[in-house]
């Protein structure tokens, strides 16, 4: 029984030392984030035909095919902000904003994109229209993609950066994230659970020695 007790503290200081992550919900926690992806280290989406081709694993980006094996998502355009589907997974791999336009939408915080999800591509809608995007602005857009290493469907969500116009310049994804589990859905917004600081880890262990030395005097 003691043993029982010893360990059900041991939870409970662990818990305790994970409640920094406690804004990370359960679900959030195998939430990645592509590496070399993030505000300081975007990916400009260039003005042209190719714009620029994304692998979300490995976080290789480049404007020729050929150059990012197992590419997942391509932004490109001159004339528009537009979306071409690779091959696989079959069909359209942008999320569609539920009632919008046949296009990629720009989903609001919370939208859970998962098997429920409607897939589409072609140009991103900056008409006042229900999932409209915006100009100088950041938008999020939901996608499906099938990881080359597994075979496997998973489902994430990144976030653009727009100017003034659709081919302003100023266009690039700031932020890719996906759900490390295939076939579950990620929210917009959420983000990796951080991992326990060392303060909260010493504070843990005291916790725990603390709690042996009372059961030891009593």
């Amino acid at each position: 029984q003691a043993l029982l007790q010893e360990a059900s503290s041991l939870l409970i200081v662990t818990a305790l030392c994970g409640a920094g992550a406690a804004l990370t919900t359960t679900a959030d926690a195998a939430v990645i984030s592509t590496p070399g992806v993030s505000p300081s280290t975007p990916i400009a989406i260039p003005l042209n035909i190719d714009g620029v081709y994304v692998n979300v694993v490995t976080g290789v980006a480049n404007g020729t095919f050929g150059l990012v094996p197992g590419w997942d998502l391509n932004p490109f355009n001159a004339s528009a902000l537009s979306f071409f589907n690779p091959t696989v997974p079959a069909g359209s791999v942008y999320a569609r904003f539920p009632g919008g336009p046949a296009t990629p939408g720009n989903l609001p915080g919370g939208f859970v994109v998962d098997l429920a999800t409607t897939w589409s591509s072609g140009a991103a809608n900056f008409t006042v229209v229900p999932g409209q995007w915006f100009f100088n602005s950041g938008n999020y857009f939901g996608f499906r993609f099938q990881n080359e290493g597994t075979g496997q469907v998973h489902f994430g969500y990144g976030k653009i950066e727009v100017g003034a116009t659709a081919v302003d310049p100023v266009r690039r994804i700031t932020e890719l994230y996906y759900e490390d589990q295939p076939g579950v859905g990620i929210a917009i917004g959420a983000v990796p659970a951080p991992e326990p600081t060392g303060a909260l880890l010493a504070a843990g262990a005291a916790g725990l020695m603390a709690l042996r030395r009372r059961r030891q005097a009593a």
